[in-house]
């Protein structure tokens, strides 16, 4: 172009397969058109079957063994009649291959019933979404609900050590009974409460319980004890103390029966406070017997008679008769 202009070319658009394939199917005659899509979807069809061939075999060999059964399709049903069929010649995945390939056995018996309505690559794309390596999520229900089952089995608030020996043993029967392996793990729990002890504490053990399984006895004695019990422990423990002895009891008296009562358990770890954690929790001995429920006069009266006698012994004399 002549005044100086210059002519920029414009880069060409790349053409694609795809478009080179429409544009020639548009200049067909209806009838070729017609022709070239059913060979297409032939061609897809091929392919598809190609992929469905491993998921397919194992939905044929569980349409298989349910119509031998009835309908019913059991763990011990599949192995039996897979027995049977192998005497016959007929030969189908084993039982393990069949949970390997669906992840679970339940998933292997939903299979028969989708594969009415789709695809088995349709199929294995679902079920692959389900059972991804990503993270599986457990509400607080699920999660308190195991530790509660937990529990349950050892009778006693779970160490973490006895969560993962109990997890492995119960995945193990799942795993036998042909379900997904779900339980939450303790790093899950964790994750959700902070803490184990704070776990233990949602799923309902006591402070008490939870401080005697998670502590080791040389740890004790250097805690603080106010933190162990509930208000609820304290004030039941002083007024069984109360009901034994039939008054208020003072803090000498209080600390006699406590002594008495360990001794006379045969509990290796029985939890009975000690006069500390009620005077942290309220201030004082006197407020302690108020907050839990002692008469306010009885408790006065037994308080002023006791510092008496102590006046009394301040004031006896020496045996020197200074």
């Amino acid at each position: 172009m002549g005044d100086g202009v210059v002519a920029v070319e414009r880069p060409k658009a790349r053409t694609s397969g795809v478009d080179l394939l429409v544009s020639a199917f548009a200049r067909l005659p209806p009838l070729e058109q017609d022709e070239a899509l059913s060979l297409m979807d032939e061609i897809r069809v091929a392919r598809q079957a190609e992929v469905d061939t491993e998921t397919a075999a194992f939905i044929r060999a569980l349409r298989l063994v349910a119509a031998r059964n009835d309908g019913a399709l059991t763990p011990d049903r599949y192995s039996a009649t897979r027995a049977t069929l192998k005497i016959e010649g007929v030969e189908i995945p084993s039982f393990p291959s069949v949970v390997r390939h669906f992840s679970t056995w339940t998933l292997a018996k939903e299979s028969i019933g989708l594969s009415d309505v789709t695809t088995a690559k349709k199929i294995e794309a679902r079920f692959r979404g389900r059972v991804s390596h990503r993270r599986p999520y457990f509400d607080d229900a699920e999660l308190l609900d195991a530790i509660q089952r937990c529990g349950a089995f050892y009778g006693r608030a779970p160490l973490l050590a006895e969560y993962d020996e109990w997890r492995l043993r119960e995945m193990a029967l799942m795993r036998a009974r042909g379900e997904w392996p779900r339980v939450p793990s303790t790093s899950a729990i964790r994750r959700r409460h902070q803490s184990w002890e704070e776990a233990l504490r949602t799923a309902g053990y006591s402070p008490e319980a939870i401080y005697v399984r998670l502590e080791a006895p040389e740890r004790r004695s250097r805690l603080a004890k106010v933190d162990r019990y509930t208000d609820e422990t304290l004030r039941q423990t002083l007024l069984r103390c109360g009901g034994e002895l039939g008054h208020p009891p003072l803090v000498t008296e209080y600390v006699a029966w406590r002594e008495e009562q360990i001794k006379r358990s045969r509990k290796r770890r029985l939890s009975i406070p000690s006069n500390g954690p009620f005077r942290s929790r309220w201030g004082s001995w006197r407020k302690a017997l108020l907050a839990c429920g002692f008469d306010e006069k009885e408790v006065d009266a037994r308080v002023a008679a006791a510092r008496e006698r102590t006046n009394r012994n301040l004031d006896w004399p020496r045996s020197d008769g200074r």
